[in-house]
């Protein structure tokens, strides 16, 4: 299964959501297929469920989705038990499992050998953390977990991405202003004094 298809697949659920994308390739394939004020990148290697999380929580009314990746939540394990612990109705995560460290040249994460990143969540108290290996298991957990009130944690197992990643990228800084003006604008709420623009 390669990971650009399961981005694709979940494009047609989004609508007013809040997204938050992990780094490297994934961003970039996001960016290309689904370009939108609301997306949230390069918020740092690790931090990711933490942000996601903490955006779910201030927000409830909102639909919150992470596009995560292995070595990412690996670098943070206790987020998990975080997770376990202050569960949110309206976070749906997704970790792109490629088994690797795809943007340092593909070095084998410890995913390619024994550790079950679904089998740590539901570990450290994530309910119905669950791990998809085809493309109809991903759209049937996608719907499932885009369309329900409950929090959702889906590995999807895909392939190292092979050849050039696309460019479409935004910059850090300009990335965040455009995302949280985004926020200002939705919720009707200030976030930033106008001197940070």
């Amino acid at each position: 299964m390669e990971r650009i298809d399961c981005l694709k697949a979940l494009v047609p659920y989004i609508k007013d959501q809040l997204v938050v994308i992990t780094l490297g390739r994934t961003a970039l394939e996001w960016a290309e297929v689904c370009p939108r004020e609301g997306n949230l990148f390069n918020s740092g290697m690790g931090n990711h469920i933490p942000v996601a999380l903490g955006l779910a929580k201030a927000l409830p009314h909102r639909q919150i989705i992470l596009l995560d990746s292995d070595g990412s939540v690996l670098m943070l394990l206790p987020a998990l038990t975080t997770l376990g612990s202050f569960p949110a109705p309206n976070l749906k995560i997704f970790v792109f499992d490629n088994e690797a460290y795809e943007g340092t040249g593909g070095q084998p994460s410890d995913t390619s050998r024994v550790a079950d990143i679904a089998a740590m969540a539901q570990g450290a108290g994530v309910r119905g953390a669950m791990t998809v290996r085809d493309l109809d298991q991903f759209n049937a957990a996608a719907r499932d977990a885009l369309t329900q009130n409950k929090m959702a944690f889906v590995v999807a197992k895909v392939e190292l991405a092979k050849g050039r990643a696309p460019r479409k990228d935004v910059g850090h800084k300009e990335g965040l202003l455009q995302f949280v003006r985004y926020v200002e604008k939705t919720e009707n709420i200030a976030v930033l004094h106008r001197e940070h623009y």
